[in-house]
């Protein structure tokens, strides 16, 4: 027994081993920026309660707060291409800090729709802009383990925002939230310049005749939008998305309303989900990788998505079952998301890096607006059978889209 507890000790600490210094400062960063974001966990209830908005104008103004995110991962990818990841990332920072004061003074309703356009615009950018950072500071070998890292502090950032947020908002008030988040990102800012190196090229340094003899021999296109299969990629992580964002959106209905769970019960239980990424995807992420098709485990980890909802059917359920979901939920995150972001970084160069990831982090944020508005619709319309049902065979089928896109090269 003590032979296997060193034997899994040393899998752990093998697993953190060999990542670059850069990727652990941008982790630190990613971690503080995360831990601040509360505003955006406690807007709805602030609008409705604070500002004696209606359910649906509070609706409007998260459905702008949305649309802001698919025009900023969009913007933030062309502009890392442009300008360069390190750039954009230090501004996306300290202009949405910046933001976060300006919307605390913001109180009607159009001028808040506009200002959350605009916040997410700006904080959205820098999604794509990390995920290109994560791709210059690590190497083909652990660039799996490298994004598993980010995620896992991403993951404790964002198990630690809603506690703080929920005790400031309710000992000091909603406006030390806006206060709180716009430090945090300014903060985080300034810590990115000061602690990680920027290794891109400069301009001088750039070979273009070399960059198209390399866009030539290895296949890669300028834009993401003349890859065929990068589109077709592209539409299994939207679907597998929709699938997964039910975890959010109208999973904790369906525990309030059938199993009759308590919100802090249902807080405990989504909790569960970051305790298994926290523990369990680096060792899993470093047995993995470079060891099979990453398409192959995205595929793998989309179908245990869709089982995790599947198993809420009337004939599946046990005791325990919500945990259960919840862990095969957690393991189908593990083998889709770093694996998924894997191969999209792997369709990429120096030059077209931040379109791909631009549109692949625009990908997750349709699926975000997509998600709660057809789950809840299914689930008020015909059961949430048949919205389990629906979301197992979405991700049968993205499965199935991975499986068939392993075979092209």
């Amino acid at each position: 027994m003590i032979q296997l507890i060193k034997n899994v000790g040393n899998l752990y600490v093998d697993s953190f081993r060999g990542l670059s210094k850069n990727i652990w400062l941008l982790s630190a960063v990613t971690f503080i920026n995360r831990s601040g974001s509360m505003v955006f966990l406690f807007l709805t209830v602030y609008m409705t309660s604070k500002l004696n908005f209606s359910l649906v104008e509070a609706g409007y103004v998260m459905s702008c707060a949305g649309v802001g995110s698919l025009a900023g991962a969009y913007m933030g990818g062309i502009l890392s291409d442009k300008f360069g990841y390190y750039r954009v990332m230090f501004w996306s920072l300290f202009l949405v800090g910046c933001m976060f004061f300006l919307l605390m003074n913001i109180k009607t309703f159009v001028p808040l729709c506009i200002f959350m356009f605009i916040a997410n615009l700006i904080g959205d950018a820098f999604r794509p802009a990390n995920f290109v950072a994560i791709g210059a500071y690590s190497t083909d070998e652990n660039r799996t383990r490298s994004i598993s890292l980010v995620r896992l502090f991403i993951n404790l950032g964002l198990s630690a925002g809603p506690a703080i947020g929920g005790i400031i908002a309710a000992y000091y008030g909603y406006k030390w939230l806006f206060v709180v988040d716009g430090i945090t990102c300014i903060v985080a800012a300034f810590l990115f310049v000061i602690m990680l190196e920027n290794i891109e090229p400069k301009d001088d340094e750039v070979n273009q005749d070399k960059l198209d003899d390399q866009v030539e021999k290895k296949h890669f296109f300028l834009s993401p939008f003349q890859d065929v299969q990068y589109l077709f990629f592209l539409s299994c992580v939207f679907l597998t998305g929709v699938a997964f964002m039910q975890l959010i959106y109208t999973l904790p209905v369906f525990l309030k309303q059938d199993f009759l769970y308590n919100e802090d019960q249902i807080g405990y239980l989504l909790a569960l989900n970051c305790i298994v990424i926290v523990v369990l995807e680096m060792p899993i992420i470093y047995l993995f990788e470079n060891k099979y098709n990453n398409l192959n485990l995205a595929a793998i980890g989309a179908i245990l998505v869709g089982l995790s909802f599947f198993v809420f059917n009337p004939s599946f359920q046990i005791a325990g079952i919500a945990i259960i979901s919840m862990v095969i939920i957690s393991l189908g995150e593990i083998f889709n998301f770093p694996f998924a972001n894997d191969y999209a970084l792997q369709k990429t160069n120096t030059q077209n890096r931040g379109k791909y990831m631009g549109l692949y982090t625009m990908t997750f944020a349709a699926a975000t607006i997509i998600a709660p508005t057809l789950g809840l619709f299914l689930a008020q319309t015909y059961g949430f059978t048949i919205l389990w049902n629906c979301t197992a065979i979405l991700c049968c089928i993205a499965g199935l889209g991975f499986f068939m896109l392993r075979t092209y090269k």
